[in-house]
Order: C-alpha cells, then sequence, then structure tokens
C-alpha cells in the first residue's frame, strides 16, 4: 500500500516559503520564548552557583564562618538541582512540544503521540506567542536551497541543518565549560599549595564552597558532549539518506523523516540548553556552516 503524501510525488512542501506565515512564525516565536523562560531558571542556578564558587574569598578573610558557608553550599546545591532543576525541565518540555508543533506542521509530517504525547493546546502557543515580539531574526529560519527539492527530501535537509547546528554548539560549549571547570579547580588547588593549607582547611575553606560549582560544571559539560555525540550519529544518518536517494529524492521514504524527527525531538527533551549568548556568538557561521554542508551534500555549488 503506497504512503499517503501531502503533496503529488515530485512536488515540494515549499517550506522556504510556507515558514514565514503567520501560523509558523507565531509557533517559532512561542518556543523560543518558552525556552528563554527555562534558560532563567538555568541563570538563576548559574548564579547561585558562581556565587558559591567565590565563597572562599569570603571565607578566607572571614573563617569563623567557613563552617555555614560549606553547609549553605550543600543547601544550594539540593535546591538547585531539585527545586530549580524541576522548574527548568517542566518549562524546557513544554518549549521542545511547540517546536515539535513548529517542524511537524512545516514539514508536513504527520504527529507522533506515542513519541511526544498530545500536541499543545492552541491557546499555549498563542499566549508564549505574545510574549516574545516578532523579530528579524525569525524570518527565514530555515536557509538552505531547496530549489527544486521534492517532498520529503525538503523536510530531510531542513531536519539535518537543524542538527548540525546543535551539535556544533553543544560540542563547543561542552568543551569550554570542562575547561572553566578544569581552571577553577586547578586555580584552587594552586592556591591552597602557595598557603600551605592542611588537606582538612582546604576543604573547608576552598574544597567544599566551590564543590557545587565544580561538579555542576563538570556535569553539564560532559552532558553536552555526550548529546553532541548523538547528533553527530543523527546527522550521518541523515547524510546516508539524502545520498542513498541522491539520484531521485522524491523517493526518500516520508517514514525515515518521522523517524529522524522522533529522534531530535528526543534530543531536544533531554539534552542541556545552550545559553543564548554562545548560540548568538556563533549565529551567522553556523548558518553559513550548515547552507553549504546541504549544500554540497546536494552536489550544488556553495554559496
Amino acid at each position: 500500500m503506497t504512503e499517503p503524501r501531502p503533496v503529488p510525488y515530485g512536488a515540494s512542501a515549499q517550506i522556504t516559503l510556507r515558514q514565514d506565515d503567520d501560523e509558523h512564525t507565531r509557533r517559532l516565536r512561542a518556543y523560543s520564548h518558552l525556552y528563554r523562560v527555562g534558560q532563567r531558571y538555568r541563570i538563576i542556578r548559574a548564579v547561585g552557583t558562581a556565587a558559591f564558587a567565590a565563597a572562599p574569598l569570603v571565607t578566607w578573610q572571614l573563617p569563623g564562618i567557613a563552617d555555614y558557608v560549606a553547609a549553605a553550599a550543600g543547601a544550594w546545591l539540593i535546591v538547585s538541582r531539585l527545586l530549580l532543576g524541576w522548574a527548568e525541565t517542566r518549562q524546557v518540555e513544554a518549549a521542545v512540544n511547540v517546536q515539535e508543533l513548529y517542524d511537524t506542521e512545516l514539514f508536513l509530517l504527520p504527529w507522533n503521540t506515542a513519541v511526544s504525547g498530545e500536541p499543545p493546546l492552541p491557546e499555549v502557543v498563542t499566549d508564549a506567542a505574545r510574549k516574545m515580539k516578532p523579530d528579524s531574526r525569525f524570518d527565514a529560519w530555515f536557509r538552505t536551497d531547496l530549489d527544486g527539492v521534492p517532498w520529503p527530501a525538503d523536510a530531510l535537509l531542513c531536519q539535518r541543518e537543524s542538527a548540525v547546528w546543535s551539535r556544533a554548539d553543544h560540542r563547543g560549549y561542552g568543551l569550554a565549560l570542562l575547561t572553566v571547570s578544569a581552571m577553577l579547580f586547578l586555580g584552587t588547588l594552586a592556591f591552597g599549595l602557595l598557603e600551605d593549607l592542611t588537606l582538612v582547611d582546604y576543604l573547608i575553606k576552598l574544597g567544599l564552597p566551590i564543590s557545587p560549582a565544580l561538579l555542576d560544571t563538570v556535569e553539564l559539560g560532559r552532558t553536552h558532549l555526550r548529546f553532541a555525540g548523538r547528533r553527530e550519529r543523527l546527522v550521518r544518518d541523515m547524510t546516508d539518506l539524502v545520498k542513498e536517494h541522491r539520484a531521485s529524492l522524491a523517493d526518500v521514504p516520508a517514514s525515515e523523516c518521522r523517524r529522524v524527527q522522533d529522534e531530535a525531538y528526543r534530543l531536544r527533551r533531554d539534552a542541556p540548553r545552550v545559553p543564548k549568548f554562545y548560540y548568538d556568538l556563533r549565529r551567522n557561521a553556523r548558518h553559513a556552516t550548515t547552507v553549504e554542508g546541504n549544500a554540497e551534500l546536494l552536489g550544488r555549488p556553495r554559496a
């Protein structure tokens, strides 16, 4: 039995034209807002953790409060990971569901309730979108040249563009976090040696106060690298699909695009967020790299 198609065989989904329609930009703004709120919880956690990382500067001058600072650091570790972490997770899950709605509607793919649950209500999307003002950066979100590319290959190339971008961000930010954590640990260790601290003094005055920051940073960095690896495998999977059907892109199985979308959903749901400042830092370069990569995959001249 032939798979039902939302467009005639060989026709395009017109993604690059339709993506700027109001219904799609509204969903794009909505999930961007929801991610931003989730990021605020992450920032609160980061600020609190950084404050305890700087606590040794205080306890060094006021050694009498070292025990209290160490106890507070332990309490903060619980509040940060359980309470604020829970709030961040809930917000991100809402954002991921709206992003899934954006993708499936734009790519003309069916919603998979078994993986994503029920789609978000229209009121949720509308309310979140209203809190994010229209911005030119939301225009032409996918920039791969899809001229003459039929559905579902055009959807697959957009999925690949998104995954390549995320892979690079996770890898770069993960390496940066591990570098910071190593510098933090080595810096406090060197300071303790210079001051000829005993092991007990080092733990109370330096080790325990910085432990939340150190643990969070190392754990987060390793998690980013792990998800960069998963994105890498997904990108290679999509690359193989395009190569396999390059002679007849209309024959790309829509079920394969749905399978790719399921994995993309899981990655978005479970992966840690890359901060906006880091995302913006490499935004234009990421666009150029992903667009040129897709062009090369199609055997087209690079922009």
